[in-house]
């Protein structure tokens, strides 16, 4: 696995200095797949027993450990 770069860190770097806010977009975030849950389950289409706080948590893992578009191979025309 390739060291991560400055530029991995960016986001952070941005809620660091305040440029982004943490707390705000995890809110937004949250209320976001919140409405998302909200329609399926008023069509019977989602489970009711999964919450935001779960799906936020999924996504952050999948980016956690998802290569950077740098680190993926893509296949070569032959």
């Amino acid at each position: 696995m390739k060291e991560r770069t400055e530029t991995d860190y960016a986001p952070l770097a941005m809620i660091e200095t305040g440029e982004i806010a943490h707390g705000q977009t995890r809110t937004e975030l949250l209320a976001a797949i919140t409405t998302i849950l909200d329609a399926g389950r008023a069509v019977d289409d989602l489970r009711g027993d999964v919450t935001a706080e779960d799906i936020a948590a999924s996504l952050i893992g999948i980016f956690t450990v998802a290569p950077s578009l740098s680190e993926k191979i893509l296949p070569v025309a032959c």
